[in-house]
């Protein structure tokens, strides 16, 4: 949890970093300020926080030490008086070492960059993009077939095996790693390999299934669902996106088909209620994105695209914007950057191009000569109307600041 990425370190500040439960060989991480929301919710709101740390190299950390809600840690790369002061700082390609300074004492710590992976948009450890998310869903196989990548819930989930056992599976086959401290203590990610039961009505501890119940909804390394984790990342001339696979069957993961353009999933409705969509086609939806109008989730796209491809057509989905999950049997290549309201290219696509998607080879193209591709200029529609009244105008400050969905979608302090 203490690990430190060096280009944070070299080019200052660090953002203020929140944790509770603090002491010498044991904190638990909440994010960095980055993840602005949630650090502002422990922070102020009195979450459970029982104590916070606060980055003393922070410009911002005065303002942090006066309002936060309980008492606070200080940790410095500076001030030798802080709570906690690094020092001693050392980098290879495998992690990071350093003398840490606490309240208890001083101890060397030395971290694996890889053993403190977290999948979430503000990384304790590491800076990591698309391409480290691509590369992680091509070495880790796909166990679980779970709503919406599947027809089970999480009930069945857990009574075909559950998180004990998809967590055995990764362990035995050296895909996660093991040495780390969690929530549950120092001993490491095989505590999770346990499940809990009442011994004469008190709560105890056994060991896991060793394997699944039900191989249709949990299964193995050695027998996965598919080879990869099911996301992966897409890259060409419309820009990069991610795309989610695992409930994406294998006759739809290669789409090539004419683009019609709508600028609002409101847009693709209507021309569905129409019937106006009843052919090949991909959808381009643009001016989705974090600048344009805060990336809203684009859940009505879903059940439209899905009946259609019932129907037999090659249909996918290209968009700036986001969708959860439930994209479910979609093709649905997300979060495409730049995104249209900074020029990005998916912006020059016009009615009629080609597009293909290609999910087994990771490439996202349109098919336009390239003297006319680059002649085309870029024409944004009216977006007034996700911009003003309803009290959107308080947030125009963030739409000009945040940064791409690659970096996290941040807007309160730079990418």
């Amino acid at each position: 949890s203490h690990a430190l990425d060096q280009r944070r370190i070299e080019g200052l500040p660090i953002r203020t970093a929140v944790f509770s439960n603090l002491s010498r060989d044991h904190l638990d991480y909440h994010g960095s300020m980055e993840s602005y929301a949630e650090a502002k919710s422990l922070l102020f709101c009195h979450k459970g926080l029982e104590r916070g740390v606060v980055f003393l190299d922070d410009p911002y950390s005065d303002f942090m030490l006066e309002r936060m809600s309980c008492p606070a840690y200080t940790y410095s790369l500076q001030d030798n008086t802080a709570d906690f002061y690094a020092s001693n700082l050392s980098f290879s390609a495998s992690g990071v070492c350093f003398t840490l300074q606490t309240p208890l004492g001083v101890e060397s710590v030395s971290l694996s960059l890889l053993g403190e992976f977290n999948v979430a948009n503000a990384l304790a450890a590491l800076a990591a993009n698309w391409d480290d998310f691509d590369n992680l869903s091509h070495a880790v196989p796909l166990l679980t077939h779970v709503y919406p990548s599947g027809q089970a819930d999480v009930n069945q989930f857990h009574a075909a095996g559950g998180m004990a056992l998809v967590i055995r599976e990764l362990l035995d086959a050296g895909l996660l790693h093991d040495d780390v401290n969690t929530v549950a203590g120092p001993d490491g990610l095989h505590q999770y390999t346990q499940e809990p039961w009442l011994d004469q009505g008190v709560l105890a501890w056994r060991e896991g299934p060793t394997k699944s119940v039900d191989d249709t909804i949990v299964s193995s390394v050695a027998k996965p669902f598919q080879a990869d984790g099911g996301l992966r990342l897409l890259s060409g001339n419309l820009g990069r996106a991610v795309i989610k696979t695992s409930a994406v069957k294998a006759e739809h993961r290669v789409i090539e088909a004419p683009a019609i353009i709508f600028h609002s999933q409101d847009a693709l409705r209507i021309a569905f209620d129409n019937g106006e969509l009843d052919h090949d086609f991909v959808a381009v939806i643009t001016y989705q994105g974090p600048r344009a109008n805060g990336m809203p989730e684009l859940h009505k796209l879903t059940p439209i695209l899905g009946v259609l491809l019932d129907r037999g057509y090659q249909v996918a989905l290209v968009t700036d914007g986001r969708m959860s999950g439930a994209s479910g049997k979609v093709p649905a290549a997300i979060h495409v950057s730049p995104e249209c309201v900074l020029d990005g290219p998916l912006a020059k696509v016009r009615n009629g191009d080609v597009i293909r998607l290609d999910s087994e080879q990771g490439t996202l193209n349109a098919f336009v000569d390239e003297a006319e591709w680059n002649a085309r200029t870029y024409s944004a529609p009216d977006l007034t109307r996700k911009t003003v009244n309803m009290g959107r105008e308080l947030f125009t400050a963030f739409r000009h600041h945040v940064s791409s969905a690659e970096q996290g979608a941040v807007s309160v302090f730079d990418a």
